[in-house]
Parts: structure tokens; C-alpha cells; sequence
């Protein structure tokens, strides 16, 4: 568990997994999120992906990114496949990862790079690897819930899933008010809230408007929810663009939020662009009912 001064926040993780800081040199900046920043660096001569908390974080981000880092090492240390990150090891003191280095950037780095002209036998065996991966962590019991092509790291072309600070356990229960995922590729389910009615306000008599909210309700994590992103991650893939790209948060959800009312109002990408013999698969994929999406072990 993490200690309770957001000024001790540590990792917490098998021993076997420690790795001494003044093993690790760090380079140039590689990548950056919320909490987090990515340095190129190097373990005894090996390169290496050291991930670690920004410097600019306040107390509380500094928590909640030690909490995050410290859930993607118990994730990470259950998942050893060629399409998952590597983790290598991590500092207690400073919370650091070190995860073999992926030299091709992400693959939304890929999909942007105009040197690189990719076949549709390449985008297959890119979605092919990360299909891998997927199916690999959810026979562990483990769902991403932020799975996106800037969380897919590149070995040539050879893809691994990456950024599993906001994983889960099967099991693992949310409110109905739930934020975990970017909304781009959140599923549909994600964003229910049953008291939700749209942008309305009131109740059309101009008073304040009567809900029924239930805050102790919970929603359990699906296994289908990642199979929802895959299939944006898919879409994107083969367009090269981000699905609802000029949409912002609040109206996904609203869109998200009336399809769960009217069926004639579900949105998804145009796919008149993708090769026919992929859109069935990502059709399932991105379907409204979870329970009409296939596993990763059937998409495979």
C-alpha cells in the first residue's frame, strides 16, 4: 500500500522486482501525460523506458500518479507476452518504472509519419499483435480500459500494449459517474448514468429538474468495454484519422448517453473508406450491446 503522506509516496511490489536508482541514468524526454513523463535512459548498458511522476506535480497528483504507477507494476508483472510492454523492474524512492525501450515511438506516432507507407497487410499485423496482447491480459483477468493507438508502443512493426496504470481486475466495480478512459474510444456503457437526460435542466415545468440518482450504483468492468476501443483503435488504423476527433467530452457522452435511448441515434465512424472484409469484424466490435461484441480470443 501506498503511505499515507502524498510526500512518501512509494511503490509497493515484490522485492524481486527492485531496481536500485542509481542503476538507472536518464536521458531526454520521450513522452509525457497527466502525472507521468517517459525518459529515454539506460539500466547497466540497456536501453530502457524509465516512466516517472512529473516534477511538476502538486501533493495530490503526486498520490494519484504513484497510485497509478503502482497499479501498472502489479499489472504489468502478471503480463509477459511480446505485445505487452516489458517491465523490467521499478524504484521505490523516487516511484520509478523501467520498461524495455519500444524505439518506433507509439503507434499513433506511426499512423502520423509520412515517411511510412503502410500496407494493409502491415495494419492487420499491427491489429493482429495488439488483438494479442488483449486477449493475453484479459485470460489473466486484467482489462485496460484505456486502450488507444498513443498506448500502443512500436518495435518496428511489431506492436506493444502499453500505459496499464488504469487497469482492472474483472471483478473490480465503478460508480456510475465514471471517468477512467479517454472518451474517444470509452464504450458506450461507460458513460451511463441513469438519471442522466441529456442537457436537460428541469422537468419542463421550469423547476428544477426531479432525478432518482442512486449513488451507491455500481457498474462491473467488462471484458467487451476493450473490445469497443479495439475497435476504434482498428478504425483508426486504416483511416489514419481519431475517431470524434472535433468532438469534445461532454458531447460524446450526450451522443453516447441518447443512444441508450433511441437506438436510432447510435453514431460511429463513417467506414466507407475501410477495406469491406474488415468492417463486419469491426462492426461487432463497436457494437451498442456488449454482449454482441466478440472476445479478443474470437476477433484473434
Amino acid at each position: 500500500p501506498l503511505c499515507n503522506s502524498p510526500n512518501m509516496s512509494r511503490l509497493a511490489f515484490p522485492s524481486n522486482w527492485e531496481i536500485q536508482k542509481n542503476d538507472v541514468k536518464l536521458e531526454e524526454e520521450i513522452g509525457r501525460g497527466a502525472f507521468g513523463v517517459v525518459f529515454k535512459g539506460t539500466y547497466h548498458s540497456m536501453e530502457v523506458a524509465v516512466k516517472k511522476i512529473a516534477s511538476s506535480a502538486d501533493s495530490e497528483d503526486r498520490l494519484k500518479a504513484a497510485n497509478l504507477l503502482n497499479n501498472e507494476v502489479k499489472t504489468l508483472g502478471q503480463c509477459q507476452h511480446e505485445n505487452i510492454v516489458r517491465l523490467l523492474g521499478a524504484c521505490t524512492r523516487p516511484p520509478m518504472l523501467i520498461m524495455a525501450l519500444a524505439k518506433n515511438g507509439t503507434l499513433r506516432d506511426l499512423l502520423d509519419d509520412e515517411s511510412q507507407t503502410l500496407t494493409h497487410a502491415d495494419k492487420l499485423h499491427i491489429l493482429s499483435g495488439i488483438c494479442n496482447g488483449m486477449a493475453m491480459a484479459h485470460s489473466k483477468g486484467i482489462l485496460h480500459l484505456d486502450l488507444k493507438p498513443t498506448n500502443v508502443l512500436m518495435n518496428g512493426l511489431t506492436p506493444e500494449v502499453a500505459d496499464f496504470g488504469l487497469a482492472v481486475h474483472i471483478t473490480d466495480t465503478m460508480s456510475s459517474n465514471n471517468t477512467r478512459g479517454s472518451p474517444q474510444y470509452k464504450a458506450p456503457e461507460l458513460f451511463r448514468d441513469d438519471d442522466d437526460d441529456d442537457d436537460d435542466d428541469d422537468d419542463g415545468t421550469g423547476g428544477e429538474r426531479k432525478t432518482n440518482r442512486d449513488d451507491s450504483k455500481k457498474l462491473t468492468y467488462q471484458p467487451s468495454a476493450d473490445v469497443y476501443s479495439y475497435a476504434m483503435v482498428c478504425w483508426e488504423t486504416f483511416t489514419g484519422r481519431v475517431p470524434f476527433k472535433n468532438k469534445g467530452t461532454v458531447r460524446i457522452a450526450t451522443m453516447h448517453l441518447r443512444a441508450e435511448k433511441d437506438c436510432n441515434l447510435i453514431k460511429r465512424p463513417n467506414t466507407n473508406k475501410l477495406p469491406k472484409e474488415v468492417v463486419p469484424l469491426i462492426e461487432a466490435c463497436w457494437s451498442q450491446d456488449p454482449q454482441n461484441r466478440p472476445t479478443f480470443a474470437s476477433i484473434r
